[in-house]
């Protein structure tokens, strides 16, 4: 009897614990008798089966043949990664000639993942012993068999309510659908699909640049939204930077979005796309200064909520998705920081986002009326990441050189040049500036000082554009010879300018003025 009660505690808990099921029998039966049980379960994409045997009611042949018939049982399931567990608990040490019987019926397939491995209980001395010598997941057998054994289960009783055991894990273990169809996230996928069409066919009939077009139609360009084009924090989802990204997102949308829209409904699978989105957007005007587009903010945003229904139904979560959703965030998260061109911010807010708005919307509205105090607190959560993140990105170090560069720009336009000399000079100390960027602003610094009469500093200025951009270099060269009457020069300067770049400045009108200077003379 007393072995019974160690029986029941470890069926109540490998059901109640670690979510195995009893088998059930071609009528339905449940697979459990006195002195022996089943149970299953599929955990890590593996399928696990524990048997439980008491040891002491079978003699060596039988726990022999009982062996070889689930090692059968075993080598005819057809798939990959099956490990089939056989608990045998003995009163006492049990005599060599079984154990020598149940070491011998272990079994081991190493290129198809399948194992039968052995496990004895000693209740008397209150030890737990592995038989097998080759690498199993046994582990988390291991660890509740010594669980239970300190537990006291000599006085749990020798009977248990299988069935209600059974039926309130399989209501735990069952997944309720909101929504039937997901037509939101097919909406999404055919608008992603039409935009970038469009794109393309403007592309060819116009000519212009890819890459300005998508700025055009509202990538992220930190540039642009520090000018105030905010609707440049939700565009970019809807862009993407090629054929080749467009069918990696749509597929990812299909493939997450599908599950997500259907677990919390159109509503909320709308407000976690979009805050995973916008977050990831904030995160990506954080942090980076390039250009960005795309949908994978917002799809970490559902990953992201995938995370969260994990911590509402984690039964759910072990069972069903949770490695393959693990595996697939640290794979793209660890793939993003090794190669170029991809926002790894973008997915990490992304990824906050939309695990806050899973807490903020919540799964359904039962679980919503005893979840207000925790929604506020996800909601609490997500407004100051996003307040804080705009806060943070219109301050920093690089988005402030960058608002310098715009003011810069626009007092070019006006002709400030007392402002333009100071500013640039500021924008060119911070030692932030790319080629383009201090090319752009020596001339213009270039042309402040001419118009300034300070001729020396102009010549020191162009003399520093000539190893970033010659045609440029030797172009501002040239107006300040000319400026200062020194037409040799200058007529050299210009020459050499239009050698490299014919279509720059206004060189052919100056070398005619130089020439007819020169007649004057």
């Amino acid at each position: 009897m007393m072995k019974q009660n160690y029986i029941n505690l470890l069926l109540e808990r490998l059901i109640d614990k670690r979510d195995y099921l009893p088998i059930r029998g071609q009528n339905g039966e449940v697979s459990v008798r006195d002195g022996m049980a089943i149970v299953e379960k599929t955990y890590l994409g593996n399928y696990m089966i524990v048997e439980i045997i008491d040891g002491d009611r079978f003699s060596k042949e039988e726990i022999a043949v009982r062996l070889e018939k689930n090692k059968n049982v075993l080598m005819n399931i057809d798939r990959t990664g099956c490990f089939f567990f056989d608990v045998i608990i003995f009163d006492s040490l049990p005599d060599e000639q079984k154990l020598s019987a149940i070491r011998e019926g272990q079994y081991m397939d190493g290129s198809q993942k399948r194992a039968l491995s052995c496990i004895t209980v000693n209740l008397s001395e209150g030890a737990v012993e592995k038989q097998h010598k080759f690498s199993s997941p046994s582990n988390e057998i291991d660890k509740l068999l010594k669980a239970c054994l300190k537990e006291d289960w000599k006085d749990t009783g020798n009977t248990i309510d299988l069935e209600g055991l059974m039926q309130k894990k399989q209501d735990e273990l069952s997944v309720t659908f909101v929504a039937r169809k997901p037509f939101f996230t097919y909406t999404l996928i055919i608008i992603n699909i039409a935009v970038s069409l469009l794109i393309y066919l403007y592309q060819r009939r116009t000519g212009t640049d890819f890459n300005e077009l998508l700025s055009r139609f509202g990538a992220k360009n930190n540039m642009l939204i520090l000018q105030g084009e905010y609707w440049r924090f939700i565009t970019p989802v809807f862009l993407h930077g090629g054929p080749l990204h467009l069918i990696i997102n749509c597929y990812s949308l299909y493939v997450v979005g599908v599950f997500v829209e259907r677990l919390f409904g159109h509503a909320k699978f709308a407000c976690i796309y979009f805050a995973g989105g916008i977050l990831g957007n904030i995160a990506s005007f954080m942090f980076s200064t390039s250009m960005g587009v795309g949908a994978s903010g917002a799809i970490f945003g559902l990953m992201g909520a995938m995370l969260y229904y994990g911590m509402e139904y984690p039964a759910h979560f072990r069972r069903y998705f949770g490695h393959n959703i693990i595996i697939t965030i640290v794979v793209n998260i660890a793939y993003g920081f090794s190669a170029q061109g991809i926002d790894n911010y973008a997915h990490l807010g992304g990824l906050a986002g939309g695990f806050l708005a899973s807490g903020v919307v919540g799964i359904s509205k039962k679980r919503s009326a005893s979840r207000v105090p925790g929604r506020l607190v996800f909601f609490v959560v997500l407004a100051a990441m996003a307040i804080g993140g705009l806060y943070y990105g219109f301050n920093n170090t690089q988005n402030s050189f960058l608002n310098k560069v715009t003011r810069f720009d626009s007092m070019a336009n006006d002709g400030r040049w007392t402002d333009i000399e100071e500013l640039g000079e500021d924008i060119l100390s911070t030692g932030r500036a790319n080629q383009n960027i201090k090319v752009n602003v020596l001339i213009y610094v270039v042309q402040a000082e001419l118009n300034l009469g300070k001729y020396d500093e102009a010549a020191v200025h162009a003399k520093e554009i000539l190893p970033l951009n010659a045609a440029w270099g030797h172009y501002t060269l040239g107006v300040i010879y000319f400026n200062t009457q020194q037409y040799e020069l200058a007529e050299k300067e210009l020459i050499e300018a239009r050698s490299l770049n014919p279509s720059i400045g206004n060189i052919d009108e100056i070398l005619n003025l130089i020439n007819k200077n020169k007649t004057a003379e």
